[in-house]
């Protein structure tokens, strides 16, 4: 069964890597456009120092980390089971000898990685060569920030599972999946970071799964605390089982929905 998965995720990577010309293309685009939204919080952090806790240094570090994970994260909406669901090619899957939550996972792993590798990282070093900003991570730090990484991947999933499972009880759940993932985009702090919220929103937000997605890696990334960092991995493990728990039981309720309804 890991050999399966393994496959999955391996040929996802390949698929990947047809498209040169295109990663090429969005590593340009997310340079210019994280250049205006540094410049832009920049702008805002002369108007407000000290604004969030952030200063200069953290700002581009949070720009370059969030345009590096835009692609690995999908975080501008991802909307494959959704299609399968509505074309009715997610028959073809329920026929593979093979967990079909697991199957789904496995692709996205590949593309991840690919996307990290390949686009991610080119990116955040860019980012951080340009603007001349050191990045001091000790060996255990790094190591929090990969586990950081890894645990988020797995939260974003399994919420893109969970917006796209809509589909299997609206016509088109195209509306809803849209819309859960603006909240989701605001809410991780990837358009303006969690510090900039008010308080009270900032608490609200600290219990929601959200942060796990991004706000909790950026803060491993810019060195927090080694005393927090357990309780931010533990955070980010809390949400992921909830998260697999949930997207699994709604996909076993629609499946079942799904095969009544084809007899």
């Amino acid at each position: 069964m890991i050999r399966a998965y393994w496959k999955l995720a391996k040929t996802s990577f390949k698929r990947q890597m047809i498209y040169r010309a295109a990663n090429l293309a969005g590593i340009a685009t997310n340079l210019c456009w994280g250049f205006f939204r540094a410049y832009l919080l920049l702008a805002v952090l002369e108007a407000s120092p000290g604004v969030g806790g952030y200063d200069h240094d953290s700002i581009i570090i949070y720009t370059g980390f969030s345009q590096a994970l835009t692609a690995p994260l999908k975080v501008f909406g991802w909307w494959d089971l959704l299609r399968t669901i509505k074309s009715g090619e997610i028959i073809s899957d329920f026929c593979k000898p093979i967990d079909f939550y697991g199957m789904w996972y496995a692709r996205d792993c590949g593309h991840a990685v690919y996307q990290l590798a390949a686009r991610g990282l080119p990116l955040m070093l860019l980012f951080l060569a340009i603007f001349r900003i050191p990045l001091r991570l000790s060996a255990s730090m790094g190591l929090a920030f990969l586990i950081s990484m890894t645990l988020a991947l797995q939260v974003s999933f399994s919420w893109r599972m969970i917006y796209n499972a809509m589909a299997f009880w609206t016509l088109d759940a195209k509306g809803v999946a849209a819309m859960a993932n603006i909240v989701s985009l605001f809410l991780m702090g990837f358009i303006i970071p969690v510090g900039f919220f008010p308080p009270w929103l900032q608490q609200a937000v600290q219990l929601t799964p959200f942060p796990a997605m991004f706000d909790i890696p950026l803060a491993i990334l810019m060195d927090v605390p080694g005393t927090e960092v357990l309780l931010l991995l533990s955070r980010q493990v809390f949400w992921m089982l909830i998260l697999i728990i949930a997207a699994r039981c709604l996909l076993h309720i629609g499946t079942k929905k799904v095969v009544i309804q084809g007899g």
